[in-house]
């Protein structure tokens, strides 16, 4: 079955019967119980839950959840079915014969009703809850001969992980984002979309469950690891669901961990907690007995971490990870800078004698989008880790007058107070190129601190396939980005 009549089959706007034509007593009902799977699934009695399982088996493909994900968060079919409920309930099914149909016009009004209230609370509550199932039922194929030389370690049992995915924060109200400065809270909803979860994460969970030794060979066997547990960091986590694949399949597997989840927000953050707890309990219950694979939440903010590395300051006490992840976290050309300093700091120095398939890695996954404010922002990430050359030769930023734009995106912290200048105005087209120029030779500049005669490079370039459904309609690709240690070429400061 093609995409479109997917959507023509769950989306309201298309399969609701219309309520002028006086549909019968079975069509009535079974819109109910489609309304009830898309937006109040906890107002379903039993049996009439085992009628629901009992018509989504005729439909079993992901292509078929994919179209019922993309329906609960769109807003105008959302509109579409709560009045088409509200129109519904005001008929009182006046037409619905009880002994021709079997079935009376006031179950029928009391299945809608119930499917009307529990909407209202959600709604209220602001939050739409998504069950993830790995891997999808459609490989996601990959331009990548690693994939055909390195064996699937599927699990036996799937990965299942339930996320709350929130609203974003009106654009009315105030935050602990901008507070501190002038900039409009349009910039705190901007900064919070790490509340809902994009299509590069879903993706390359898929991956990485079909594939881990790809990511690290820890996360497949980790007998080369002695007694040490793997340490793993999602970078920009927002609902956090790469990061808690990552960890359910440790634990599946028997495998010992701790897993980190990080992000700015403290929206995002709060929801991150959420998702935590419901997929792997309390960080209360974590503590006693101690678990083989725990999971935590901590805040992270990728600017300051820039600063600290440009500044020289090196943090020893800082805890050091063997993966770190990061998708979909690049949504202005200074965040590649940014999170590479971050990588720098995080990243574990590899031992000398190590088994190079054991050396700590960084990967970044992010959307390829054609047209728009976002195209083309795959460069900064080759231009951020381009290998450092000598201060000296650089023109001073000092000597610029472009303004910085603000206009800046998911999960990432607000703007240094010195980029304020342009916050009332919407930066152009030449506004951003100037931008992309002048943080590409920011970027060039050597920290004080020393490197220890490595620094990081990407070492490896993949493309992921687009998948039907998943994902936003301007996203092309996704570009995934392997970051390691390499020794220091020449240019470097000795």
């Amino acid at each position: 079955m093609t995409i479109d009549a997917l959507a023509t089959l769950v989306n309201p706007t298309s399969c609701l019967p219309r309520l002028k034509a006086e549909p019968d007593a079975a069509h009535v009902h079974s819109a109910l119980l489609h309304l009830s799977r898309l937006y109040s699934p906890q107002s379903l009695s039993k049996d009439e839950r085992n009628i629901l399982v009992a018509s989504d088996a005729e439909y079993a493909a992901s292509s078929y959840q994919d179209a019922l994900d993309s329906a609960k968060v769109d807003g105008s079919e959302r509109r579409y079915a709560m009045d088409w409920l509200t129109r519904l309930i005001a008929s009182g099914l006046y037409w619905i014969d009880e002994a021709r149909d079997h079935i009376s016009a006031d179950d029928l009004l009391d299945l809608a009703g119930r499917i009307l209230g529990g909407t209202a609370s959600l709604e209220e509550a602001g939050a739409i809850s998504r069950e993830f199932r790995f891997p999808l039922k459609d490989p996601i194929l990959f331009s990548e001969e690693a994939a055909t030389l390195i064996p699937s370690a599927l699990s036996s049992q799937p990965i299942e992980i339930v996320l709350r995915d929130d609203p974003l924060p009106p654009s009315n109200t105030q935050s602990e984002a901008n507070t501190q400065s002038s900039t409009g809270s349009s910039q705190d909803a901007a900064a919070a979309v790490g509340v809902q979860t994009w299509g590069a994460s879903i993706v390359v969970s898929d991956v990485l469950v079909r594939y881990p030794a790809l990511f690290h060979r820890g996360l497949a066997s980790q007998s080369h690891l002695s007694d040490r547990r793997l340490r793993i960091a999602e970078l920009g986590a927002g609902t956090g669901l790469l990061g808690m694949v990552a960890a359910r399949m440790l634990q599946q597997t028997n495998g010992a961990a701790d897993v980190v989840l990080t992000d700015y927000h403290q929206q995002v953050l709060k929801n991150l907690e959420h998702n935590v707890g419901q997929n792997f309990g309390s960080a209360v219950q974590q503590i006693e007995p101690p678990r083989k694979v725990s999971v935590s939440v901590e805040h992270l903010d990728w600017l300051e971490m820039h600063h600290e590395i440009l500044q020289g300051v090196v943090d020893n006490d800082r805890p050091k990870f063997d993966l770190l992840l990061l998708a979909d976290v690049i949504y202005a050309p200074e965040h590649a800078l940014w999170i590479r300093s971050s990588i720098e700091a995080l990243l574990r120095k590899p031992i000398n004698d190590q088994d190079e398939a054991l050396s700590p890695r960084a990967h970044i996954i992010m959307a390829v989008r054609g047209t728009g404010k976002f195209e083309g922002l795959f460069q900064t990430v080759e231009d951020a880790f381009k290998p450092r050359v000598q201060a000296s030769a650089l023109p001073s930023l000092s000597d610029s007058c472009t303004d910085t734009p603000m206009d800046t995106m998911p999960g990432t912290p607000a703007l240094a107070p010195e980029f304020a200048t342009a916050m009332n105005s919407k930066a152009t087209a030449q506004h951003s190129h100037e931008l992309h120029i002048r943080m590409s030779a920011f970027s060039l500049q050597q920290p004080r601190a020393s490197m220890e005669r490595s620094e990081l490079t990407i070492l490896k370039r993949r493309k992921l396939d687009k998948r039907a459904s998943v994902g936003r309609d301007d996203e092309q690709e996704y570009l995934w980005f392997e970051i390691g240690w390499s020794p220091c070429i020449s240019t470097c400061n000795t």
